[in-house]
């Protein structure tokens, strides 16, 4: 969900966040937090208020690494609910 207020501009700015999970590796992002109020993926909450909803990549998750090269069809609907090692096994 897009908050029309925090379309600034600043997400024309230059960023660097880095990423724990691959050993601190800095990268590049475009971001504006003041312009995201949330994000819903499958109906589910996962970002809000600046913060990722409670459990997110340890008990839910809503996406998964896409391997470079590789043609990836969508996962089966019970693999989809409830995929919790898709953030964490893949790394």
């Amino acid at each position: 969900m897009i908050d029309p207020s925090g379309l600034d501009g600043t997400s024309l700015d230059y960023h660097e966040e880095t990423m724990p999970e691959f050993g601190g590796i800095r990268r590049m992002v475009n971001r504006n937090d003041a312009a995201v109020a949330a994000t819903i993926i499958g109906g589910r909450v996962v970002w809000s208020d600046g913060e990722f909803a409670q459990g997110y990549g340890r008990d839910f998750a809503a996406g998964r690494f896409l391997p470079a090269g590789e043609a990836v069809g969508p996962r089966e609907r019970s693999q989809r609910v409830n995929a919790t090692a898709d953030l964490t096994s893949e790394v």
